[in-house]
């Protein structure tokens, strides 16, 4: 089973955010993709270079597809919790 969920920025994407993101969805052990605004293209979200070469900006909603099911309520919580 996969799972996929939205989630709308509601902080500043720089570096350092960037960063806590990339590390968080590394402790995943399933494969982690991101597509802004439903864009075809997908990014590996364990890649700094994925986070980057979205050109992601403050209000843009992102997809996250993952290749297992997991808790989507957790992971909002988590990204709620980056400082805006």
């Amino acid at each position: 089973m996969s799972t996929n969920f939205k989630y709308k920025i509601m902080f500043d994407p720089s570096v350092r955010n960037i960063f806590v993101l990339r590390n968080y969805f590394e402790t995943f052990g399933c494969s982690v993709l991101i597509s802004k605004s439903d864009e075809e293209r997908k990014a590996n979200a364990k890649s700094l270079i994925g986070w980057l070469s979205l050109d992601l900006q403050k209000y843009n909603t992102i997809t996250l597809f993952f290749d297992n099911d997991v808790n989507t309520k957790d992971i909002k919580s988590k990204l709620d919790l980056i400082e805006m």
